[in-house]
């Protein structure tokens, strides 16, 4: 052909090629192009799965990384939400008894300053009647608190 004939219009007359279409190379054979891919494949899946891992911190961040680790994952989490709760209920139990416990000890309280006015009462040389009339007076007050508790 020659400078200028209707092969150079062609060429020059050429559109370039449109990125988002395939473009596929035939007739090129490399017989370690295969092995290689795959290698290349295998050791950037291999990179990106030890980016995730220090990305999220876990060493199981999908079950295929260790399905019987997941599992025992899963089952040490809802073991572990459950003694959450139990801890909970248990606080809640303890703050019940020691408010029963406060309310314990001001009636233990009572019945030690009834016994004491008892005592002081029964003295009947040392205590006078209006003595008597006044102790009566503390223990019906003491006797009224003990029934106000108990409702």
């Amino acid at each position: 052909m020659t400078p200028g004939g209707s092969a150079d219009r062609a060429w020059a007359d050429r559109q370039p090629p449109d990125p988002t279409e395939n473009v596929q190379v035939t007739g090129v054979h490399c017989p370690l192009g295969l092995p290689l891919l795959r290698s290349l494949s295998a050791a950037t899946e291999s990179v990106n799965r030890s980016f995730e891992r220090l990305a999220t911190g876990g060493r199981i961040n999908r079950a295929s990384d260790d399905p019987s680790g997941l599992v025992a994952s899963e089952n040490l989490g809802a073991q572990s939400t459950t003694i959450r709760a139990e801890n909970r209920r248990r606080e809640r139990e303890s703050i019940v008894l020691g408010a029963q416990e406060g309310a314990l000890s001001a009636v233990s309280d009572m019945l030690i300053d009834l016994d004491a006015i008892v005592v002081q009462a029964a003295n009947r040389g040392a205590v006078s009647s209006d003595e008597r009339e006044a102790l009566q007076v503390q223990a019906n007050a003491i006797v009224d608190a003990l029934l106000g508790a108990a409702a």
